[in-house]
């Protein structure tokens, strides 16, 4: 196992004793060495050393199944305990506000032992009347798992874009395979999804079939469909639907818009198609092209298509009405692409609750081409995240000003807390020397819209502000964002000057597409921001430029494609 398994082995086995009843510091015990793990500087060579019970709070026992673990890839004493839980727990212990404790109380006291069983109960306001409970506590329940019911067989978007890159490669290496896209709500990056879809040019397209039951990334093939015109096919990759249609190298062009949606955009297009006599399978020669998740060129034979039916050609990202463009209009304003970045701000290292270096952060920037990199650690008040008080700040960027990391220029900033007052956590925190400062809120997210507009819109108001981050904390298929009157917000960020941050970290998105929108309708650029903790997550830009275009926003819209003030 390596040490993030390790942790969260750990962590899970102080729930599973939790929702028990056992010791509670046996229970305690296991979430502690968690914690302490997963903040150790060196763990994995302390624990590949034998030394891991020089460690405080980590005895022999507890370092013999450390031990286990990483040398065996099992916790046989987590198996053991946890099949004495039905599966369905841990999907009530998911939902937010609910404790081991309180799950215990609901699995023991009501009998509830899925999410079904937990609804009904609240339905029939049964869970309101537990110890420690009440009516708030059931509505708020009951809430949670509607939230979980909608988004129910959902993966977020790089779950699907990664699966998707998987799929591409293998099936670009079937034999006689003129051309292989990602389609669908892939392809419009959509920023949650039901399954990957894919479209392949074939001379024979019904014997792609053979092919994909060969392919390990595939499993659970089966025919959908076999007409003269395409055939389709159901799998599984890695848990994750899969839809694979193939056609025949001349149908590319219409196949290819066809498949990639939406149902109200292709219906638009089948009705010009009738109203112009042209025929949806025009002859389009041979495409040899391959499309990927964020692949932002035109393919010639879809734009053909368009031709055709004098229409301009439209980027997947914005098909999601019926709305089309005639060729006279002229072509969609060029949408940002990853070669109009320059840099990033909103980044965190091992200063903070980052787990890499600056150095190490501002050599994978280099290496990934920015010519700026903002380093944006926690304030003080974020406790949690070991936030820096004034003096580690200073300290912080010393340190910054000494790095020598090839072109790319490194800026310094912070991470203020936005407080349930509505003040910023800048108190002594030596602000005159940070290049910027991103506000945002971590914590009460309960309030009510008004309170809570009002508390975003102070912080805004505060002169060191110049970012606004993650405006309305939402945790895509896992957290609602918080009540806010998005309107109020922009506009004050227009008048005081500050930048929404388009939150690039496929769990966040935020802002969402209708804000980006309103964003741009006020003038006002926006700022797409990795929120990296470690290296890779940098790549996860990728993911905010695929939102922001799906929001119709240009490098004109976009701060990052400028470079900043010296």
């Amino acid at each position: 196992m390596e040490l993030d398994q390790i942790v969260d082995a750990l962590a899970r086995m102080g729930v599973v004793l939790e929702l028990q009843g056992a010791n509670p510091f046996k229970a305690r015990a296991f979430s502690s060495a968690a914690r302490t793990l997963k903040r150790l500087e060196g763990a994995l060579e302390l624990i590949d050393a034998g030394k891991i019970d020089t460690v405080k709070g980590i005895g022999k026992s507890l370092a013999a199944d450390i031990a286990a673990m990483r040398s065996s890839g099992r916790f046989e004493a987590l198996e053991e305990v946890a099949a004495d839980v039905p599966p369905g727990v841990f999907d009530i212990l998911s939902l937010p506000g609910l404790g081991p404790k309180k799950v215990r109380t609901i699995w023991t006291d009501l009998g509830a032992t899925n999410l079904g069983e937990l609804e009904y109960a609240c339905l029939e306001n049964r869970l309101k009347d537990l110890k420690g409970f009440g009516a708030t506590t059931q509505e708020k329940v009951l809430a949670a798992i509607d939230f979980a019911h909608r988004n129910r067989g959902l993966q977020l978007m790089n779950v699907a874009w990664l699966t998707a890159d998987d799929l591409l490669d293998a099936l670009g290496g079937v034999a006689d395979v003129a051309a292989v896209a990602v389609v669908g709500g892939v392809r419009r990056a959509k920023l949650v999804t039901r399954d990957v879809d894919l479209l392949v040019a074939h001379p024979s397209p019904e014997a792609v079939g053979a092919a994909l039951e060969g392919l390990e990334e595939l499993s659970e093939v089966t025919a959908a469909s076999d007409d003269q015109r395409a055939c389709r096919w159901l799998a599984q990759s890695n848990g994750l639907p899969v839809e694979v249609l193939a056609c025949a190298p001349d149908d590319w062009g219409w196949a290819l818009a066809a498949s990639t949606g939406s149902r109200e955009h292709v219906e638009a297009l089948e009705a010009r198609g009738a109203s112009t006599q042209q025929s949806g399978a025009s002859k389009l020669g041979t495409p040899g092209v391959r499309l990927g998740p964020g692949h932002t060129e035109a393919p010639p034979e879809e734009v053909a298509l368009y031709e055709s039916l004098g229409l301009a050609w439209e980027p997947p990202e914005v098909r999601e009405s019926g709305t089309l463009r005639e060729a006279g209009e002229g072509p969609s304003p060029a949408l940002l692409t990853r070669e109009d970045i320059a840099g990033v701000w909103h980044n965190h290292t091992d200063w903070s609750d980052g787990s890499e270096s600056l150095e190490e952060m501002a050599e994978a920037a280099d290496e990934r081409g920015l010519s700026f990199l903002g380093i944006s650690d926690h304030s003080g008040y974020a406790v949690y995240a070991h936030g820096l008080d004034a003096k580690r700040l200073k300290a912080q960027g010393e340190a910054i000003a000494k790095l020598k990391t090839g072109s790319c220029r490194v800026l310094h900033g912070l991470e203020a807390d936005i407080l349930s007052d509505g003040s910023v956590d800048l108190s002594g925190q030596g602000l005159e020397d940070l290049d910027f400062c991103i506000a945002s809120v971590h914590s009460v997210f309960g309030m009510k819209q008004e309170e809570m507009t009002d508390r975003v819109v102070s912080a805004i108001r505060d002169p060191a502000v110049t970012m606004l981050g993650h405006a309305t904390g939402r945790l895509l298929l896992s957290r609602e964002g918080f009540a806010l009157d998005m309107d109020a917000v922009l506009d004050a960020c227009v008048e005081y000057e500050v930048v929404p941050e388009l939150n690039a970290n496929p769990h966040r998105l935020d802002l969402d597409t209708e804000a980006l929108r309103s964003a741009k309708t006020r003038g006002l650029k926006v700022a797409i921001n990795p929120d990296a903790h470690h290296a890779g997550g940098l790549d996860d830009l990728r993911y905010g430029i695929a939102a922001a275009r799906r929001a119709g926003l240009t490098a004109e819209d976009v701060l990052n494609c400028e470079e900043p003030a010296s």
